[in-house]
């Protein structure tokens, strides 16, 4: 069965808020979506690409599947089971993506 952490649980109720303000229709197919993507997980829970810049890191396994405009990023727990840990709107920046440079680090080109 499919689960959510509190944050990628708490990004749907928000959306769903935003949307239902917005347009009944986007939030229905919003909710549909959710509901797509938690049937699929639960028959095949790698069916989402394994993100490959996490490789070697303590993020690696995690695994993405995107539906609609929404990205699902989500890990397998020790029974094989998919836990959602970020969803986003594909105009959000990914989280995995974006570059910090250390305090320590020089950044002159």
């Amino acid at each position: 069965m499919t689960k959510f952490t509190p944050t990628a649980a708490a990004f749907i109720r928000k959306e769903r808020s935003y949307l239902i303000g917005n347009s009944r229709a986007a939030a229905r197919r919003f909710v549909e979506d959710i509901g797509s993507v938690v049937r699929m997980l639960n028959e095949y829970p790698q069916a989402g690409a394994e993100l490959d810049l996490l490789k070697g890191t303590p993020l690696q396994g995690v695994r993405r599947w995107v539906k609609g405009n929404y990205t699902f990023d989500y890990e397998l727990d020790a029974e094989g089971e998919a836990v959602v840990i970020l969803v986003r709107h594909h105009a959000q920046d990914d989280p995995f993506l974006t570059y910090e440079p250390d305090d320590n680090e020089d950044c002159d080109p």
